[in-house]
């Protein structure tokens, strides 16, 4: 099963998107496509940050001309994807290292057409804190 992460980047410091994407890179499951939405202004400079290391054909740098919410940013970066299975992070989200293969498995059963995930809180020293719910 694949996964598809939208990362809206519009507006926002390059070094933010790339944390989100640097975070969906190290997922240690390999199902998963990347489409980081920008408005035209920050195109250049996003690409040249996320399209590295050999990975260009899972990872897409849109920057759509009429981009001005982030929620339109987030709508074109999901009508982008190809997978079964879509998410999102705001710039700066980050995701743990098993998330995407924590989504796949709860979706592993036929019957599922949605996973609920929440989120928790870094503390100024990277820690996990504050979660949402616990998990299992």
């Amino acid at each position: 099963m694949r996964v598809s992460v939208v990362v809206v980047g519009v507006g926002a410091p390059a070094e933010l998107v790339r944390e989100s994407v640097d975070s969906v890179r190290a997922q240690t499951a390999e199902g998963w496509e990347l489409c980081v939405v920008c408005g035209p202004a920050e195109l250049a400079s996003l690409r040249a940050a996320v399209e590295r290391d050999g990975l260009a054909d899972r990872i897409a740098v849109l920057a759509p001309g009429n981009v001005g919410a982030p929620a339109a940013a987030l709508a074109d970066g999901v009508a982008a994807t190809r997978a079964e299975l879509v998410t999102w992070l705001d710039a700066g989200d980050r995701l743990d290292r098993s998330a995407i293969e924590r989504v796949v498995a709860a979706a592993a059963d036929d019957d599922v057409d949605i996973v609920y995930t929440d989120e928790d809180q870094l503390d100024d020293a990277g820690r996990r804190s504050n979660p949402q719910w616990p998990l299992s």
